[in-house]
């Protein structure tokens, strides 16, 4: 999931730099923001680990 992830942030990295149809750009920045391959029982998982190690303040 979260190689999937990377492989995705990879990639828009690489193709936004080369994009001038502004609706092509907008689209890279809606998959970089909603991260399509995470799950969301993980995020919260994850949150709450960052939040119990003090890595994340509230």
């Amino acid at each position: 999931m979260y190689s999937q992830e990377l492989c995705l942030k990879h990639t828009v990295v690489e193709q936004l730099a080369h994009t001038a149809n502004r609706d092509l750009a907008l689209s890279y920045l809606s998959m970089w923001l909603h991260q399509p391959y995470l799950e969301a029982g993980s995020r919260l998982l994850l949150e709450s680990m960052l939040l119990e190690t003090g890595h994340r303040v509230l």
